[in-house]
């Protein structure tokens, strides 16, 4: 319906309609549906949001089917660099970097998005990307966690390694 109601509107709404049929599909688990989707939109960039929109949806997908190097790419588009975001959407990006970048093996990267989004979850979400920097970490031989914390330059980060490696010591 929304697919349908996209190919009779103008330009901004219809790549609106199509963002918001991929993100359903995308939801329900249809990831080869939102691609198609996200393809059928001519210009994804015609304001902030629908850019912001499109290229965190499209990373996403990207995601699902394992890949991290497309997804970081779209993620460090000049468009979404210079958008102002709401804290959502940090959040949601801060997500989106963090996956992209353990399916390419970056678990210090991964983490490290993890670590700049913290701060702003609370409670039961913050909880849960802590497990998920520990458990991220942990996936680095006990050498390299060591070895990492005596070289990273932020505290937060250095906490992190110099915590996974007493643990696995």
């Amino acid at each position: 319906q929304l697919l349908m109601r996209a190919e009779q509107s103008d330009d901004i709404l219809a790549t609106t309609l199509r963002l918001s049929a991929a993100l359903i599909a995308f939801d329900l688990g249809e990831v080869l549906q939102a691609q198609r989707i996200l393809e059928l939109i001519v210009n994804p960039h015609l304001t902030s949001e629908t850019s912001i929109n499109f290229l965190t949806l499209r990373a996403a997908v990207a995601i699902a089917n394992q890949e991290g190097e497309l997804a970081l790419s779209l993620l460090a588009d000049n468009r979404l660099q210079k958008a102002t975001l709401t804290q959502d959407y940090q959040i949601s990006i801060g997500r989106l970097r963090s996956d992209a970048y353990y399916l390419s093996r970056s678990y210090i990267a991964s983490a490290r998005e993890r670590i700049y989004i913290d701060q702003l979850l609370s409670g039961r979400d913050r909880e849960n990307n802590q497990e998920v920097i520990f458990s991220t970490l942990l996936e680095m031989p006990a050498r390299s966690l060591a070895s990492q914390a005596s070289k990273a330059i932020t505290s937060d980060l250095r906490g992190w390694l110099a915590l996974a490696a007493l643990t696995r010591q």
